[in-house]
């Protein structure tokens, strides 16, 4: 399953970057609750659409004694810069993810 997701009609839909921009990838495995896998290019990135320069996001969940244990692994970032991003972009984003749940929202 192909995914493309596009920001290029309105300003209202302008990035983080404050940029026009075009995400592109494919979903690679999915099994509910446990796995999600896909591949990733950002149009930010300018590199060429070549599977090279796509990066493969995964999030596995599995049970802990705690709750539910969330591991979000990175494989093949192109560049130290897009790396870095991503480090920093979902470092983030499960901050905010598990303040959310745990407050039930």
């Amino acid at each position: 399953m192909a995914i493309i997701h596009r920001f290029i009609d309105d300003l209202e839909n302008l990035g983080f970057h404050h940029v026009h921009f075009e995400n592109r990838g494919t979903v690679l495995q999915f099994e509910p609750m446990k796995v999600l896998q896909y591949s990733h290019l950002s149009s930010i990135s300018h590199l060429p659409d070549k599977e090279e320069n796509y990066s493969i996001i995964k999030f596995l969940m599995s049970p802990s004694e705690q709750g539910t244990l969330l591991t979000i692994q990175i494989e093949n970032s192109p560049t130290e810069s897009i790396y870095r991003h991503f480090k920093f972009y979902w470092e983030g984003t499960v901050n905010v993810l598990k303040a959310l749940i745990e407050r039930g929202q």
